[in-house]
């Protein structure tokens, strides 16, 4: 969590002469699409490999939310709004199984998780907001927290039941 939350604040300063260097060319919609369907195949990859996944549920809410990504990618309209969706929903993967390891059992461990999602995306904001050439967006929190949302309710969609008649 710390290294991720480390990278996101550390890019905040040089991410808009990336981005601006990609978009130039024609690239920057293109690149975050490819990153999108790489998560895509990883996600896909690891229920297939690593836990073989049999039930067709469970690939039916990964396509589920595909399509959510998918929609949310055509509803705003700047790539760079986009980055958003990986930044923070990896964080929210990272958050969650953190508190998991912490606090085993928590029923509350989502709502930890996507407080500190949402905790972390302000102090993204508030970075942002001391930086010359950058601006504080609240609306910008709103999409940190929906982009850690996202995952953290696949998570719970797909992971395995105690009845292991269910896989």
């Amino acid at each position: 969590v710390l290294v991720h939350t480390l990278v996101i604040y550390n890019s905040i300063g040089f991410i808009r002469n990336y981005t601006n260097f990609l978009r130039n060319r024609g690239m920057l919609g293109n690149t975050i699409l490819a990153a999108a369907i790489v998560t895509g195949v990883v996600v896909v990859a690891y229920l297939v490999v690593i836990r073989r996944e049999k039930r067709w549920q469970t690939y039916l809410a990964v396509l589920i939310f595909a399509g959510i990504y998918a929609g949310c990618f055509k509803l705003l309209p700047l790539p760079e709004e986009r980055v958003h969706f990986p930044q923070y929903g990896f964080l929210a993967l990272f958050t969650y199984r953190a508190v998991t390891l912490l606090r085993p059992g928590d029923a509350f461990a989502f709502l930890w998780s996507l407080l500190l999602v949402a905790l972390l995306g302000w102090g993204d904001e508030g970075i942002q907001d001391i930086l010359p050439n950058r601006f504080f967006d609240p609306r910008d929190i709103m999409l940190n927290v929906l982009a850690g949302s996202l995952p953290l309710v696949l998570v719970d969609l797909i992971r395995p039941r105690d009845n292991p008649e269910s896989r």
